[in-house]
C-alpha cells in the first residue's frame, strides 16, 4: 500500500478517502539558521526562537512585570541560540534549561526549551514548557504557534485550534501561523476556512512555496476540482524550490484534454 508523509515526518497508510496530504513546512524565524530538509520533505519542525534576551527584557502584560535576565542568564541564552543554530539540539536544551533555573519567572528560557525539546521529539515535555512560557508571557505568540502545531499532532484540534488562532491574534502578518491554521482547519473539514488561510498567507508572502502546494490540493478537493487554479500554484511552488509530486502530476495529466 503507497504511503506518505504526514506533517509529524512519519510515513502513514493512505486514509479510505485517499486525501492528499496536507502538510505544515519547516520554517525559521529571521536571523536563525534554518537546517532544513528539501522542501518536499514537508517535515513540521518548530524552527524559531524567543529572541527577548537582546533587549534583557519579555514583553509585559498589563500588571506584569518581568525582571531582566542577568548577565548569567543572557550569557546561557547565547550559547543556547548558538547552539541552536547549529542543530547541536542537545546543547541547546542545556543552555535553555539553565535559562529556566537562573530565570524561572521569565519567559524566554521556556519558549526556547519547549521549542527545542520540540524538536527533539519530546513532545510533552515540550507542551509542558510552552505552556508555562503562555503562563509567564500570554503575548509569545512563538509559543501559542509551536503548541498549535503539538497539538494538532496529537489530534487534539480543537486545542489547536485555539492555540493557533491565538497566535495568529497576535501577529496577523505572520503567514506561518496562518498557513498552519489553514492546515488544521483543513484536517476539521472546513475547506473552505482553510484555503482563506491559505490564501492570507500568500498574500503575506507570495513566496510561499508550500502555501501554494497546500492551495493546489485544496482547489483538487473542491467539488468540481478548480484543476487549472490547482495547476498554477504547483508550478508556481515548483518555481519556488518544492520537488515535483506524481500524484499531483498524474491528476493534472487526467484532466488534460
Amino acid at each position: 500500500m503507497k504511503v506518505y508523509r504526514y506533517l509529524e515526518g512519519r510515513c502513514l497508510q493512505r486514509p479510505a478517502k485517499r486525501q492528499k496530504a496536507i502538510v505544515f513546512p519547516l520554517q525559521s524565524h529571521p536571523g536563525v539558521a534554518s537546517n532544513a530538509p528539501p522542501i518536499n520533505a514537508f517535515v513540521a519542525v518548530a524552527a524559531t526562537l524567543f529572541l527577548f534576551f537582546t533587549t534583557g527584557t519579555a514583553q509585559q502584560t498589563p500588571g506584569q512585570e518581568t525582571a531582566p535576565l542577568s548577565a548569567e542568564a543572557q550569557e546561557a541564552a547565547s550559547q543556547g541560540v548558538s547552539f541552536f543554530r547549529q542543530n547541536q539540539l542537545p546543547e541547546a536544551r542545556e543552555q535553555f534549561e539553565k535559562v529556566t533555573q537562573l530565570a524561572p519567572t521569565h519567559p524566554f528560557g521556556w519558549v526556547n526549551l519547549g521549542s527545542t525539546d520540540f524538536r527533539l521529539g519530546q513532545t510533552d515535555r515540550a507542551e509542558e514548557e510552552l505552556k508555562m512560557a503562555i503562563r509567564l508571557d500570554p503575548t509569545a505568540e512563538q509559543a501559542w504557534l509551536t503548541l498549535g502545531i503539538i497539538c494538532y499532532q496529537k489530534d487534539a484540534l480543537d486545542a489547536g485550534l485555539a492555540a493557533l488562532s491565538q497566535a495568529v491574534y497576535l501577529d496577523p502578518k505572520d503567514a506561518k501561523a496562518h498557513l498552519y491554521l489553514g492546515v488544521l482547519i483543513r484536517k476539521k473539514g472546513w475547506l473552505s476556512g482553510a484555503e482563506d488561510e491559505m490564501r492570507k498567507a500568500l498574500e503575506l508572502d507570495e513566496g510561499n512555496a508550500e502555501a501554494h502546494f497546500n492551495l493546489a490540493v485544496l482547489c483538487l478537493e473542491e467539488k468540481p476540482p478548480a484543476t487549472e487554479l490547482a495547476r498554477r500554484h504547483y508550478y508556481r511552488a515548483l518555481d519556488l524550490g518544492a520537488q515535483p509530486d506524481p500524484e499531483l502530476e498524474l491528476k493534472f495529466k487526467k484532466k488534460s484534454p
